[in-house]
């Protein structure tokens, strides 16, 4: 069993806050305590039941050998994604979502594949056989390559399930996440539509500490639990 979330641990680490109140999705009512200064207060005694949930699941994902893959493109979130993969070996999304990630992983493959030879060129030195020009290029390619699947050149398969930071902004991962019937978890910050999601908890997806505190306590979880 996970450890014990109290509402107090949540508040502390702003947890509660939602986005405007003209901003909030309808179906997010029953998660909503309040309205304070046009601002949405969430419920937080919801808020600490559907973590325990969240993190029971993630559990029982990863006691069964299976990967989650983890995905935020917000610019803030950079770092945290990136602590998640060493932490946990995880594959991750922190920078942009490449079409056809998980419709068409396949293809991804041979780009992966590439991007690691191009790594290996210029690790090696062996890029020096072309023109600067001809360098110049590859090394644009590369770093754009990194940016879209660098947090996911060890994932050798579509993973089990999908974690999603901000549902609303990352709107094409759930979509094709869908349409390759990955479980899909997160976070449903009070704008976003909670029936994306086969696991969720209402919280905040904005603030660096409430991120930091829920995103925290799934390493935990699945430091403990992966096999």
């Amino acid at each position: 069993m996970v450890t014990k979330i109290t509402v107090q641990d949540l508040f502390d680490n702003s947890c509660h806050y939602g986005q405007k109140a003209s901003r909030w999705h309808p179906k997010m009512k029953s998660f909503i305590y309040c309205k304070k200064k046009g601002i949405h207060i969430f419920d937080l005694t919801q808020t600490a039941k559907k973590l325990a949930e969240l993190l029971n699941r993630i559990e029982t994902i990863v006691n069964e050998g299976n990967d989650i893959l983890f995905v935020s493109t917000k610019p803030h979130t950079r770092d945290i994604l990136s602590q998640i993969q060493k932490d946990t070996g995880m594959p991750v999304v922190s920078y942009k979502w490449l079409g056809g990630l998980l419709t068409n992983f396949s293809t991804i493959k041979e780009r992966i594949l590439y991007m690691k030879r191009l790594r290996e060129d210029f690790k090696t030195k062996d890029i020096e056989r072309y023109t600067k020009k001809e360098q110049a290029k590859f090394e644009k390619e590369l770093d754009k390559l990194e940016k879209s699947l660098g947090g996911v050149a060890e994932m050798k398969k579509i993973p089990k399930a999908i974690f999603i930071v901000d549902g609303f902004k990352d709107k094409i991962a759930i979509k094709e996440a869908k349409q390759v019937n990955l479980e899909i978890l997160g976070i449903a910050d009070s704008n976003v539509d909670p029936s994306f999601y086969d696991y969720f908890v209402p919280a905040n997806d904005d603030a660096i500490q409430s991120l930091e505190f829920i995103l925290g306590h799934i390493v935990t979880t699945i430091v403990k639990n992966k096999k």
